[in-house]
């Protein structure tokens, strides 16, 4: 499962921006050359943006976090793959909320989304739309 945040405020202003469409946007402005996408080429997208992107397995750890998140957490991506939203320090309260999300997709299949905000450890308060899609 991959879940993207998007900051109210992020790419595009409008909270609707995927990757897909970045890659397909930067695909657009080079029709003359042809772009093969490639994972490298997509983790720099993802590391680029100034949204949170990552991914958690069924059982809610973290398999991948984008640059911006580990930020924000204060912590580097290796360190948080396999720990759980509790064991990065998130409340109790937004634990429960992004489990049910979460659980939710994994019972539908189907993307779900959301306006949520939780308190990081780099002292702000986030507010998100956020976008929970299954790719499992």
């Amino acid at each position: 499962m991959i879940q993207f945040y998007q900051k109210q405020n992020g790419f595009g202003g409008n909270g609707e921006m995927k990757i897909d469409t970045v890659i397909s946007n930067y695909k657009s402005l080079f029709s003359n050359e042809t772009i093969e996408v490639t994972t490298e080429w997509k983790n720099l997208i993802i590391n680029s943006s100034p949204d949170f992107i990552y991914s958690y397995d069924k059982e809610g750890r973290f398999t991948s976090a984008n640059l911006e998140l580990c930020k924000a957490l204060q912590i580097e991506e290796f360190e948080i793959l396999a720990l759980t939203n509790k064991e990065v320090g998130f409340s109790e309260s937004e634990c429960i909320e992004w489990d049910e999300l979460r659980n939710r997709v994994f019972k539908t299949n189907a993307q779900v989304i959301s306006t949520t905000s939780a308190s990081m450890p780099d002292g702000q308060i986030h507010s998100y739309k956020v976008f929970f899609t299954s790719f499992t």
